[in-house]
């Protein structure tokens, strides 16, 4: 997988992909939600409501993501999703490090509010979407093993910003939420430069887009194939007759 080219520049994109999913600081908020509200003033058993409505909207959201993938784009959704996520965490750590320990009903509620809205970007841009991502990118022979892969990574993520997360928001924090800034700031660099938009693309198409030698294309009525043959595409006859694409000269590669 790491040999050869075009299969390495998908390993390579899978193990970003999932961890930088984890690198939003998901898993590390939604496990210790419950301690978050309890510095932001809640108590009883609020924390453990409040951490219920957090999980109910981000499914909720997870849903509409997954409708909106093959409509708006893999890519877009996630040059929407971690740019503002990024900015809903600025915010959740500015508002943390004026108003923890304080009084203010107002600016408690507007914390809670910023985690909500860091949710729904999340579940809407980002989750549902990475794993489509990470499951369609592979030729069928090495899907399973890609998909394991991005699992590899996605755990390896969950290690590392959950493990440490309840020292961390009480020794640091609100500085947690700048961590999670930081890392949403350099995924987004690089899927700008190095992630293509896999959109409604077929399996041959997904080998032509990583650089896979591809022999057989889906005609462009969708109903048959052509093959690729030195410099000429030569078309295939439907069992009904209809010629599905006429021969037509290509630049050689």
């Amino acid at each position: 997988m790491f040999r050869r080219a075009s299969w390495r520049k998908r390993s390579l994109l899978v193990l970003f992909l999932m961890f930088a999913s984890q690198s939003t600081g998901v898993l590390g908020i939604g496990n210790y939600a419950i301690l978050i509200y309890e510095d932001l003033g809640f108590t009883g058993g609020l924390p453990i409501m409040m951490s219920a409505v957090y999980t109910l909207i981000g499914t909720t959201c997870a849903f509409l993501g997954s409708y909106l993938a093959d409509r708006v784009g893999r890519r877009r959704l996630f040059l929407i999703g971690f740019p503002v996520n990024c900015l809903f965490l600025l915010g959740e750590a500015m508002l943390q490090r004026q108003y923890v320990g304080s009084t203010s009903h107002g600016g408690l509620s507007a914390c809670v509010l910023f985690l909500f809205l860091y949710i729904v970007s999340y579940d809407i841009c980002i989750d549902p979407v990475s794993f489509l991502y990470v499951a369609e990118i592979w030729p069928m022979a090495i899907r399973s093993k890609g998909i394991a892969l991005g699992w590899f990574a996605y755990f390896m993520g969950t290690l590392t910003y959950t493990t440490p997360a309840a020292l961390a928001f009480k020794n640091i924090g609100w500085r947690y939420y700048m961590v999670f800034f930081a890392c949403n700031i350099v995924s987004t660099i690089v899927i700008y430069f190095f992630l293509p938009e896999t959109k409604g693309k077929t399996l041959e198409e997904m080998g032509d887009l990583f650089g896979d030698e591809v022999v057989v294309h889906l005609a462009n009525d969708g109903r048959g194939f052509v093959e690729t043959g030195g410099d000429l595409m030569e078309s295939k006859v439907a069992s009904d007759g209809v010629v599905l694409q006429e021969v037509s000269e290509v630049e050689q590669a």
